[in-house]
């Protein structure tokens, strides 16, 4: 069996959970599924000694991703691939299994009630391509592997089970006037239409590359985590925030300690979200070498500021006005002229700046995200970026 690479791989589910859950960390993906109704996984019907994704034609969903994140299959900007087991309970009526459609642009891979495969490629309303399989490809209480290969030259191609079922030419795509809605199983993206009782095995999607072969898988799609014990010595803190809306704890990627979350700070859209009035979290009682000179070191934060304001971002100062705790490392934000600046701020004690930076004017946006990064390296000093873009220096600090 055939694999592309990795890097080119957008999406990537094999579902091996345990019955009943209703969530699932996909092994590839920029968002986690968010599984609607009695979504759930299904250890019933189980595919490479794994669970299957399971909806039940009433009401259930599996979304996936932001809109966004899937225009790409629709914009036809690259040639792509999509991979998919999938069991429809009864063909008693025609079903989507999936799509990106609501009602303007968008992709949908129907099947028919005489077992007939349709993918189709809609740019604003208008269909831009399609193609259809012969009957019978796909059958009931059956699982079924389906490929899909659409190409902005070469146009479609459906494989089932490994045989080459139906091909297309390529469309004209032209401009969307309309996006796409987010990936979805199940039913139409963003509506009810098309809804069918379906179990999903793996499925992978991929950008760029395509695999035009017969081969069919024997075992769940491959994928290697990424290695972090390469850096295992020097990553002190990693959290990435991904959870369900409403989380009060996160159990961090590296580093001890469970963060507390005080007031009202929760997860949100896989992110962090902070009131900034009575909203933090705390994650260790002190990470001594950021403002201790002993140790060369990198702080990256990405965020989303609502509202301009002045506030920390981070920091790591403790009791500041008391007569200890008072040294620390700090991210400070501050009103400009239309947005807002980040200064990066070291100090030995209340008032005493060992070292500073202050961005450049309005280079914090509101509303939108940017990375921070700010570094330290010994004998050399401190530096800050803004989305990887250099935004000044300052002086050694021991």
């Amino acid at each position: 069996m055939s694999n592309p690479t990795q890097s080119n791989i957008v999406f990537l589910a094999n579902f091996d959970g345990s019955d009943a859950d209703t969530i699932y960390w996909p092994e590839i993906s920029p968002e986690r599924p968010v599984f609607n109704g009695d979504a759930q996984l299904d250890g019933a019907v189980t595919l490479f000694g794994n669970t299957t994704a399971y909806v039940d034609g009433a009401g259930d969903s599996i979304t996936w991703g932001i809109a966004s994140d899937c225009q790409f299959l629709n914009d036809l900007t690259s040639s792509y691939m999509i991979e998919l087991h999938a069991r429809r309970t009864t063909l008693a009526a025609s079903g989507i299994l999936l799509s990106t459609r609501d009602t303007a642009c968008g992709i949908t891979l129907e099947s028919a009630t005489n077992g007939t495969l349709t993918f189709s490629v809609y740019g604003d309303s208008a269909l831009v391509n399609t193609a259809s399989t012969g009957s019978g490809v796909i059958s009931a209480a059956a699982m079924s592997y389906i490929k899909i290969l659409n190409d902005p030259v070469g146009g479609i191609q459906i494989y089932v089970d490994g045989a080459l079922e139906a091909s297309a030419l390529a469309g004209t795509i032209g401009t969307p006037v309309n996006t796409n809605a987010p990936l979805t199983l199940g039913t139409s993206a963003g509506g009810t239409t098309g809804q069918c009782e379906v179990n999903f095995g793996p499925i992978r999607i991929t950008s760029g590359e395509t695999l035009p072969d017969t081969d069919v898988p024997v075992a769940a799609f491959p994928y290697v985590p990424i290695d972090y014990d390469p850096f295992a010595n020097y990553l002190n803190q990693l959290a990435n925030f991904i959870g369900d809306d409403g989380d009060t704890y996160y159990i961090k990627e590296i580093g001890g300690v469970v963060p507390t979350f005080v007031a009202s700070a929760q997860i949100d859209s896989d992110s962090l979200l902070l009131n900034g009035t009575t909203d933090w979290i705390t994650f260790e009682n002190s990470i001594l070498y950021l403002y201790d000179g002993t140790a060369s070191w990198t702080v990256e934060v990405l965020f989303q500021a609502d509202t301009q304001h002045t506030g920390w971002l981070i920091n790591n100062f403790g009791n500041l006005g008391t007569s200890s705790n008072e040294a620390g490392f700090g991210l400070l934000l501050e009103p400009s002229t239309t947005t807002m600046t980040v200064k990066a701020r070291v100090q030995r004690a209340l008032g005493v700046v060992q070292s500073e930076i202050t961005s450049s004017v309005d280079s914090i946006p509101v509303g939108s995200d940017v990375l921070v990064t700010v570094t330290y390296e010994l004998g050399v000093g401190m530096a800050l970026f803004i989305d990887g873009i250099a935004d000044g220096t300052d002086v050694v600090f021991d």
